[in-house]
């Protein structure tokens, strides 16, 4: 996949189709029923988040319903309340109106979790020290979801190993995930595919929902311009401000193996933008450079191996900085 998703790109595709399908459905009808939801889009996954996001809904106006005047963990409480959440869903009933951002909510995370599940991941579980996550949360999120689904899936095994009334912080749960996307050797799922499946709904391909490569491209009176002169003065090129600034020196900080640095963010990047989304292309990679010891090694062996890579492109920018971090 070249390039990056274009988060305002998919939003605004997401908006256009939802409006489209919202249309078609409310042409001849006031409302939506709960059974008339999980055949509203011929993509289940839409279907299927619009779904939970009721049910979060109403997990949320339960919880405001609590007191401390009344036991609502009582077991006969508790049973009501599940009766009572029952007989509601089989009530659901909504306009077009209130359907409509729902709508484009669940077309825009299918599409997120499609092209970057990564940032799918972080705003699940929110990385916030402040906030702690439940095992039925992340359980939730695993019922729900179909697309590139392993990982959460993982993650909610490990977790539930602590407990039903374990919580985890959104830091403790990346670090977790992380182990899962090292051991598990996890790829996400073709992209082309699930795009055409849009398509066939609204029209757009892949290029349509990401930033373009960036391309830098020089007439030659322009490379010719840009030299030197012969004239240019060595107080002139003194003159020029060369100290390092702070994000110089932090880029040249040594590090000791690439494994132990990299962010999970940049995990995704790279196997997305550089290794045809196969993780476990990308893990045989890094092992290999973490084995080698000269930073000449590493540039032969990225050359020989990967020269259709874009020289120019800001991912394998970022991974050529960090591979000489590691030899420096």
């Amino acid at each position: 996949m070249e390039g990056k998703p274009n988060f305002d790109k998919i939003r605004s595709y997401s908006l256009k189709l939802a409006a489209r399908l919202t249309a078609d459905h409310f042409r001849e009808t006031k409302t939506i029923s709960g059974r008339e939801i999980t055949s509203f889009c011929s993509i289940g996954q839409v279907n299927l988040f619009i779904v939970r996001e009721l049910m979060v809904r109403w997990e949320a106006e339960a919880r405001r319903l609590r007191s401390p005047w009344f036991n609502y963990e009582a077991p006969e409480v508790k049973e009501a309340l599940n009766r009572f959440r029952n007989i509601l869903s089989n009530h659901i009933s909504i306009t077009a109106g209130d359907f409509s951002p729902l709508a484009e909510q669940a077309i825009f995370d299918t599409l997120r979790v499609v092209l970057a599940p990564y940032d799918y991941y972080a705003d699940v579980l929110e990385p916030d020290e402040n906030r702690k996550i439940s095992v039925h949360e992340i359980a939730v999120q695993v019922k729900y979801l179909k697309i590139n689904r392993q990982p959460l899936e993982q993650l909610h095994k490990r977790v539930e190993q602590k407990g039903e009334q374990a919580t985890l912080s959104g830091k403790e749960c990346f670090a977790l995930l992380d182990e899962i996307l090292e051991s598990e050797s996890f790829t996400p799922e073709p992209v082309e595919e699930h795009i055409n499946s849009f398509n066939q709904l609204l029209a757009v391909n892949l290029n349509d929902l990401l930033d373009a490569p960036k391309v830098t491209y020089r007439k030659p009176e322009e490379v010719k311009r840009a030299q030197p002169s012969a004239q240019t003065s060595l107080y002139d090129e003194l003159e020029k401000d060369t100290r390092p600034t702070l994000a110089d020196n932090l880029r040249k900080t040594r590090i000791n193996k690439l494994r132990e640095h990299l962010t999970i963010n940049q995990k995704f990047m790279f196997t997305r933008s550089l290794f045809n989304e196969d993780f476990e292309l990308f893990d045989q990679a890094i092992e290999r450079l973490d084995r080698m010891d000269r930073l000449e090694q590493a540039e032969k062996f990225i050359d020989l191996s990967y020269p259709e890579w874009n020289r120019e492109s800001e991912e394998y920018q970022e991974f050529r900085d960090l591979i000489e971090r590691r030899f420096l």
